[in-house]
């Protein structure tokens, strides 16, 4: 696979929104987040491309132990983690996610 790429994002981890960014390639989807939100307790999230079963656009939520005021990217692996990320350009970035999915199922 030859297609690598970052996007900048906030991961959600219980109601804290971690910032930093998605990095995609190497079969790999990553979050990496920003040195002061590792210092503060974020974790990364890593996955293989190969074992996301879903990437979907969340609806918007006012409810408080869900709340999300802009649609956001969820990915599902195949283990049943779900990661919750806001980013900017969503429709862009689930194209291009599903793409390069599509690309490593290829080889």
């Amino acid at each position: 696979m030859t297609t690598s790429w970052k996007h900048g994002a906030s991961l959600y981890q219980g109601r804290r929104a971690i910032g930093g960014r998605i990095e995609v390639g190497r079969g790999r989807f990553e979050f990496v987040p920003h040195v002061l939100d590792r210092r503060t307790g974020g974790k990364p999230f890593t996955v293989d491309l190969r074992s996301i079963t879903a990437v979907e656009r969340t609806d918007r939520s006012w409810n408080p132990r869900t709340f999300s005021p802009r649609r956001c990217l969820l990915v599902t692996t195949s283990s049943g983690a779900e990661a919750k990320f806001l980013v900017n350009r969503l429709d862009e970035l689930v194209d291009r996610l599903m793409a390069t999915i599509n690309e490593s199922d290829a080889t």
